[in-house]
């Protein structure tokens, strides 16, 4: 899904995106997705940490746990202060 998301970036903005840039995307997605679906009242913690989760557009599948950390299908991303590992 980020090759798709990187094509359409690129035919938009002229540019690669920042790795950053599709996860706001997802997150965006994923605010959106839950108040359409549910009002302001599914902005809420279990709904955030549904056990199913979630298919972000630009990253794929997804899911919060209840301590916070996230977990991904295929990736796991670390951001540090220098940057993504």
């Amino acid at each position: 899904t980020y090759a798709q998301f990187e094509r359409r970036f690129m035919s938009v903005y002229g540019a690669r995106p920042k790795r950053l840039s599709s996860l706001a995307y997802d997150a965006v997605w994923l605010a959106a997705d839950l108040v359409q679906e549910n009002g302001a009242s599914g902005m809420n913690a279990s709904s955030l940490t549904a056990r199913e989760g979630f298919q972000g557009p630009a990253n794929g599948a997804y899911r919060f746990e209840p301590s916070g950390v996230i977990e991904r299908a295929l990736a796991v991303v670390e951001i540090t202060p220098t940057g993504f590992s």
